[in-house]
């Protein structure tokens, strides 16, 4: 069986045509022993620039529309260091690709819902410092529940998770309004809990617990004194 090496030649047509074909192509001996050839396309015709194909696999461009319209998946990875930003509201990946390191810049929404980034605890990042006070009262004004999801006002959340539990905002602001705030969850304005916040409360109110119990033990034991004293 015979091996052509190399082909050369100022354009190639195949079929009928009326006129002289206006783009070459260039065939070049190729890397993977399983493909003698890679076609090097120039011209109108051949999509590079129109159509913008290029790359190792071809994947940019015709196979990843990126731009005006923001269509990102069919077979586009991403991966490696990556620092991008949202510009669109209707950005749907078509396949699972991994990251393992890279930068989310601006706000960024699952399902509509905020996604959470990490809050700083830093002393340097914080003015007007005061300690909590009366906690526990209102550890103790605050109801915990069990619930379902009102799916006609959370429809995805509903579907996702049946039964959970929790406190209710409206309740939670009534006491500790520092607490909660408003987002925008499944396109629509709800109140929601920082339940990460609420661990400083729960903190101060163990504290002042403690102290109760610390000053009924001293009471215990004074009254036990006294009692064994009478009984002598």
């Amino acid at each position: 069986m015979a091996t052509i090496n190399t082909i050369e030649s100022e354009s190639i047509q195949t079929g009928t045509a009326l006129a002289p074909p206006i783009a070459t192509i260039d065939a070049w001996p190729s890397l993977d022993p399983t493909i003698p050839f890679s076609l090097q396309s120039t011209g109108i015709t051949n999509i590079n620039g129109v159509l913008l194909v290029q790359g190792l696999f071809g994947g940019l461009g015709l196979q990843s529309i990126t731009g005006l319209s923001n269509l990102l998946g069919f077979k586009t990875g991403v991966g490696g260091q990556l620092n991008v930003e949202p510009s669109q509201n209707n950005v749907t990946p078509t396949s699972n690709s991994a990251s393992p390191n890279g930068n989310l810049l601006g706000g960024w929404k699952y399902n509509g819902s905020n996604i959470c980034a990490p809050c700083p605890s830093d002393e340097r990042a914080k003015i007007n410092i005061f300690n909590l006070e009366n906690s526990l009262n209102k550890v103790l004004n605050l109801r915990g529940v069990s619930f379902s999801w009102n799916s006609e006002v959370v429809p995805l959340k509903a579907e996702s998770q049946k039964s959970a539990v929790g406190l209710i905002a409206q309740e939670v602001e009534k006491v500790i309004p520092e607490v909660v705030v408003t987002e925008t969850i499944e396109n629509q304005q709800l109140k929601t809990v920082e339940y990460q916040n609420l661990t400083a409360v729960l903190v101060e109110a163990i504290k002042e617990q403690q102290e109760q119990i610390n000053s009924l033990k001293e009471t215990v034991q004074e009254l036990s004194t006294k009692l064994a004293e009478c009984c002598t």
